[in-house]
């Protein structure tokens, strides 16, 4: 949102102060932030750089010393995004140009040599910055383009470093990044470097209670729900956590649901596993089909929940 101004007027005849908000049109842009790129794991280069930033001795514990390599690693990858990545969308749309006016040609001189070197050496050129240039407008879109004992008991276990792991590796890369710009791309595909301090810091919370607030922090995304929204209750907030975060999430999540079905009555059908809220459909007709069949006076009352959130603490 840009600057504004908040003034609270009189209150006049009403219990109530109206506040007049104004907003500054010509206030400076805010600074951009870092956002990992799921192209850049393309690099030849990529896991030198990154092996490069994060071997390097930090004291404190492991989730600080992961918080401080993550911050020292930006400088580098913003250097690699610079140097190989600022301009990938042109390029290929370049390529795709200079593709096109080398084969208009060689239709004219089909035996020409020179020709077809040359179409050769640019059709793998766009091919390559158009692979790039998928990876990255996947990533902007979110679009989902390529797919590839006792319960009692099993709560109780203590988390591993697998289940580490497969939570990390469950998240979409294509999500958005927490306020660290890091997505589970970044995660992915640097898991040989950084793996083991990421382990380790996410299993030390579970051992000690105790996170970082660079960790518990988020980023709020106000989503319109309507086309033209003119009140703040026609925004759907969305809070973009950072992914380690996220995967201390799931693994909690994952844990609860093993018993959860077994706690909850039957009657709930909504946000367990094997049921669905579909099921109060037929049971709603039933109900309604024989309504009237008495002369008693009756009422049916329909409660609309509306900033619902379901939390664990």
């Amino acid at each position: 949102m840009p600057i504004c101004k908040a003034v609270y007027l009189p209150e006049g005849i009403s219990d109530h102060c109206p506040i007049k908000i104004t907003f500054d049109d010509n206030s400076r842009k805010p600074k951009r932030t870092f956002k990992y790129c799921n192209a850049w794991s393309e690099h030849k280069q990529f896991l030198k750089v990154v092996e490069a930033g994060w071997n390097i001795l930090i004291d404190g514990c492991k989730i600080f010393q992961v918080v401080r390599k993550m911050k020292m690693l930006k400088r580098e990858l913003k250097k690699l995004n610079t140097q190989s990545f600022r301009n990938i969308v042109s390029e290929a749309n370049e390529g795709r140009t200079a593709l096109q006016n080398i084969q208009e040609q060689l239709h004219l001189d089909p035996d020409n040599l020179e020709l077809q070197q040359t179409e050769r050496e640019k059709y793998q050129k766009l091919e390559k910055s158009s692979y790039l240039t998928e990876i990255y407008l996947q990533q902007r879109s979110k679009a989902n383009w390529i797919r590839l004992g006792d319960e009692n008991t099993r709560i109780l276990e203590p988390f591993t470093i697998e289940e580490v792991k497969k939570a990390v590796f469950s998240i979409d890369i294509n999500k958005s990044p927490g306020p660290n710009g890091y997505g589970s791309g970044f995660y992915r595909a640097a898991w040989r470097v950084i793996g083991k301090d990421i382990t380790e810091a996410v299993l030390e919370f579970f051992q000690t209670g105790q996170l970082l607030k660079q960790i518990n922090v988020t980023n709020i995304a106000l989503i319109p729900k309507v086309t033209n929204p003119e009140n703040t209750s026609q925004f759907r907030p969305i809070a973009c956590y950072n992914v380690i975060y996220k995967v201390i999430s799931k693994m909690i999540c994952l844990k609860l649901k093993q018993g959860v079905s077994q706690i909850v009555a039957e009657n709930q059908t909504a946000f367990i596993q094997g049921r669905t809220m579909v099921h109060n459909v037929p049971i709603c007709h039933d109900i309604l089909r024989h309504y009237n069949r008495k002369t008693t006076h009756r009422c049916l009352t329909k409660i609309d929940l509306r900033k619902a959130y379901d939390m664990v603490s």
